[in-house]
């Protein structure tokens, strides 16, 4: 998938980029980074942990094909106060948008992307390779990728800024849209 990441570069005629990603999109931009350093000037990682193990009854689920798997990731997700409300955009639900863009992803998709986030192994070798500024943006009630396993990640990258949105939840990006895009602006 990194390589994929300069393809998609090329194509667009692109030499050098900053690179974000969330979630498992935050290992293909670790990827990215360590292997292609020459076109990646900055790296932004959101919600990421490596490695970034799926829990047995989420792979099982997924596996199965069944919605538990949907339910999951979207409980687990957002933080006791975004399950609530506090979204920062009047009228949203964050809850069911997240429902809803799962869904629309497929059951196959979402056994595939957990599969291959769970295989992930290299991570720490390939975080020692990144020579590129580093932002690593997690939440602080986060139950997917949780802040005390992204500590690793924190010590092995030399030239990184850890950012931790206080009682956010994986779901940063609809949680802290805003403060998430001024801490993307920095690297951009």
């Amino acid at each position: 998938m990194g390589d994929w990441v300069t393809e998609a570069m090329d194509a667009v005629g692109a030499e050098r980029a900053a690179v974000v990603g969330h979630s498992m999109g935050s290992l293909v931009a670790l990827e990215t980074a360590s292997r292609h350093s020459d076109r990646v000037r900055a790296v932004a990682m959101v919600g990421v942990s490596v490695p970034l193990a799926v829990s047995s009854p989420l792979m099982t689920s997924a596996a199965a094909h069944s919605h538990d798997a949907v339910d999951m990731m979207t409980y687990w997700s957002h933080s006791k106060t975004a399950q609530i409300g506090g979204s920062p955009t009047p009228g949203m639900w964050m809850l069911g948008g997240g429902l809803r863009l799962l869904e629309q992803a497929g059951a196959a998709t979402i056994h595939a992307d957990l599969r291959a986030c769970d295989e992930y192994v290299t991570g720490l070798d390939r975080a020692t390779e990144i020579d590129c500024p580093t932002l690593l943006l997690l939440g602080e009630k986060d139950l997917m990728t949780p802040v005390r396993v992204a500590q690793a990640l924190r010590d092995t990258i030399t030239d990184q800024d850890t950012v931790v949105f206080k009682g956010a939840g994986h779901a940063l990006l609809a949680e802290r849209s805003d403060p998430v895009l001024d801490q993307l602006i920095r690297i951009i």
